[in-house]
């Protein structure tokens, strides 16, 4: 539980007469509990006296900390591979080393936009596709 001097931060960003009657509506609703305010700070408020309450928002279970605990760490190795892997890429653009033209890189940066397209795409709605690329010879 935190004690009364600590706040949450964005309760901090209000001025110091708004905390108090922001502090002030908490407490009371704590004591007469109504229905939700309409002001998110005065609900951070609540939280923050009372404390988290856990499988909400604020306080997953125990399940969806695991599942957190995994995206972090598959994300953490997947994340740098990806760059690697484009690095690597990059490598290839080496006029020394390797022969290529403007349209064989055109079609590389474009599966590269179409694969971060489907990313994104992906992070707001799971059930899209994964794009296949495959270098077309010139004719």
């Amino acid at each position: 539980m935190r004690s009364q001097t600590q706040e949450p931060q964005a309760l901090r960003k209000r001025s110091p007469q708004v905390r108090s009657q922001t502090r002030g509506e908490a407490e009371e609703l704590i004591r007469h509990p109504a229905p939700p305010s309409p002001d998110p700070y005065v609900e951070k408020m609540v939280e923050a006296i009372r404390g988290p309450v856990r499988g909400t928002k604020s306080q997953p279970g125990p399940g969806a900390i695991q599942r957190r605990k995994d995206f972090i760490r598959l994300i953490n190795k997947r994340v740098p591979m990806a760059i690697d892997a484009i690095s690597s890429i990059a490598n290839l653009a080496n006029p020394k080393n390797y022969k290529s033209s403007t349209a064989d890189w055109d079609q590389v940066l474009g599966a590269l936009r179409k694969a971060v397209d489907n990313l994104e795409a992906r992070v707001r709605s799971p059930e899209e596709a994964a794009p296949v690329f495959e270098l077309r010879e010139e004719e």
